[in-house]
């Protein structure tokens, strides 16, 4: 899945000629260290101006870079993003990350949507996202990181495309 995910963005890279602009990090161990330490890590090293995670099961539509180089434009402190959720590959439900929003599940005209707060798969700020930082655990990492954001976050650029489909497994172990 790693495989796919960065041959995805290094066309979109490519396409959008952001080779040099865009900072392209990854972890590997084989489940030694918790996501969370590795997330900070990942963070340390980071030299952008933004962060974003990618989780390598999930994917990224294609025009997320292009989205991200336009937002990035802007001097907002993270960027609301939309896309889709399923859950073992079925049942797909729009969602919507922004500063704003709390944690719930609305339903208008009877369609289910997903709001969150700005978490892991939504660009912020790096110095932002150092003052919150990872916690050293695998389960809610990106939740405790997501709460940690609440209160340093003071401006927002919305990008309207959906531009992430997460994808949900309970096949997970880790979720069991």
């Amino acid at each position: 899945m790693l495989g796919s995910l960065l041959r995805n963005l290094d066309e979109q890279i490519e396409r959008n000629n952001a080779r040099g602009v865009i900072e392209v990090l990854i972890e590997l161990d084989n489940k030694e260290r918790s996501t969370g330490l590795k997330r900070q890590i990942l963070l340390e090293r980071s030299s952008g101006k933004r962060i974003v995670f990618a989780d390598d099961d999930d994917e990224l539509y294609d025009c997320y870079i292009e989205e991200m180089m336009k937002a990035s434009e802007s001097d907002a402190d993270c960027f609301a993003i939309n896309g889709l959720m399923t859950t073992n590959g079925i049942n797909p439900i729009p969602w919507r990350i922004s500063k704003d929003y709390e944690n719930a599940t609305v339903t208008c005209l009877g369609n289910k949507t997903y709001l969150r707060h700005t978490n892991h798969i939504s660009p912020v700020r790096r110095e932002i996202a150092l003052q919150a930082g990872f916690p050293d655990k695998s389960n809610a990492e990106d939740g405790w990181y997501s709460n940690r954001l609440k209160g340093l976050l003071n401006s927002e650029y919305y990008i309207e495309k959906p531009v992430y489909h997460y994808k949900f497994s309970t096949h997970n172990k880790e979720y069991k």
